[in-house]
């Protein structure tokens, strides 16, 4: 019996929020999909949290006393390597999650979009001795996509944590974006199958799994079998191979992803594993299998079979 089993590597958040923004957006406004929100309105794209600001980090500072200090959201920003944020230029607003750090004195910030006048309303209010507490907090953006941070009094860190931004985009838009993104992500395909099948001296596969990549890119198979030999002496030869590609006889030790195993005195039992990787092009289907063949006289039984495909788009 075959079992197949595809596993996307998606941002489940990020697709069931998008989602669920876009029905409650076209129920309470009755837009067309293909209609822009306009200048005031704006639809949340939630993403997965970065840390734009980290004021402990290596050439960070803390906020000194009455310190205005502008921080730049559009494009790739943030202290540490693999935390950053990529933020669109057409981003208009961010939702955020502010944390004020070993604060000296009691004191407020206020966030507000740089070039705009100062807002008399505070954003967080830090006191001496208060643990690290996020608050959440949502600003717009300037233009040039800046806002600023003002501390009153004394010193204070701050972190900076995004999970989400604003856009005037169409919600058409931002479907298209979200299939981009998608379309980016690895994934695997995996097909295990069960069951004695004799092999002979024609090589035979003895399980497949198919690939359709979005985007050019690569695929890494992972094989493993388990065998059997009825017999003393028996040798099975295995290789991976993509669709078209196994050979009418193998030449061993030269085959790539070359698998053997014999048989002895003491077991006539044993497994095989192997793996190779491919170039595949965009929008293409491509079968990849595990093909065996045995050396000898027959007897030679794989049952259980797994072969996994791994695909990764390219840089």
């Amino acid at each position: 019996m075959d079992r197949s089993i595809r596993v996307k590597s998606l941002v489940w958040f990020f697709t069931g929020a998008m989602l669920a923004t876009a029905v409650t957006l076209m129920f309470v406004n009755a837009w067309r999909a293909d209609a822009a929100p306009g200048d005031s309105d704006a639809t949340l794209v939630p993403i997965t949290p970065c840390r734009l600001v980290d004021t402990r980090e290596p050439g960070q500072a803390a906020l000194d006393d009455g310190e205005i200090r502008t921080v730049e959201a559009h494009g790739t920003n943030g202290p540490i390597a693999g935390s950053q944020c990529t933020i669109p230029a057409d981003a208009v607003g961010l939702s955020m999650n502010v944390t004020a750090l070993n604060a000296t004195v009691r004191t407020f910030w206020t966030i507000w979009p740089d070039g705009e006048p100062q807002p008399e309303a505070s954003s967080l209010n830090p006191a001496p001795g208060q643990p690290p507490t996020p608050n959440a907090v949502t600003t717009s953006l300037s233009g040039a996509g800046d806002f600023n941070v003002f501390n009153n009094n004394g010193t204070v860190g701050m972190l900076i944590d995004v999970n989400g931004y604003y856009t005037n985009a169409s919600l058409t838009e931002l479907a298209s974006r979200l299939a981009a993104a998608e379309a980016r992500e690895p994934f695997a395909v995996t097909n295990t199958t069960t069951g004695n099948l004799s092999l002979t001296e024609t090589p035979t596969a003895i399980v497949s799994a198919d690939v359709t990549a979005p985007v050019a890119g690569q695929v890494t198979l992972n094989s493993t079998a388990s065998v059997f030999h009825s017999a003393d002496g028996g040798e099975i030869v295995c290789a991976i191979f993509e669709s078209g590609g196994i050979p009418p006889v193998f030449i061993p030790f030269e085959t790539p992803s070359f698998q053997n195993w014999e048989t002895s005195l003491s077991s006539n039992e044993g497994s095989l594993s192997g793996t190779r990787t491919f170039d595949i092009a965009a929008n293409t289907t491509v079968t990849y299998s595990l093909a065996c063949e045995e050396f000898d006289d027959g007897g030679s039984t794989p049952r259980s079979r797994n072969l996994t495909a791994i695909f990764t788009p390219a840089p």
